[in-house]
């Protein structure tokens, strides 16, 4: 029976680099606050770690519906990730826009100002 064993231990290995990001969390304060950055960046690798593992050695790839969940869940990480390098490195106005646009405040932001409980105006 081959079961993929490359594929299952690049999985595992995944797995083993996501409860690393998982567990920086809880020590960000004593490893500072760069060094949880980096490690965090790791989740970009985790998630294409696990993704090629599931694609590789899983047994229900050929099914229609865990492509779509497939290529669902890479488009978005990718898009995502490509407004995240916009926004921040390529172009720091697009940042500003965004801020303004979707900030606390904003038309489009869940979080409103509130006025002060208990004072009148």
């Amino acid at each position: 029976m081959d079961y993929r064993p490359f594929w299952v231990g690049w999985g595992q290995l995944g797995l083993y680099l996501l409860a690393l990001v998982t567990l920086s969390f809880y020590v960000r304060r004593r490893i500072g606050h760069a060094t949880w950055r980096r490690i965090h960046y790791l989740s970009f690798v985790v998630f294409l770690m696990v993704t090629v593992h599931g694609l590789m050695s899983g047994t229900d790839t050929a099914r229609a519906g865990v492509r779509v969940m497939y290529q669902t869940a890479g488009w978005s990480v990718l898009g995502l990730g490509i407004y995240r390098a916009l926004a921040v490195w390529v172009f720091p106005a697009f940042r500003k826009w965004t801020s303004a646009l979707f900030g606390k405040g904003s038309a489009f932001s869940n979080e409103r100002s509130r006025p002060l409980q208990g004072r009148s105006p």
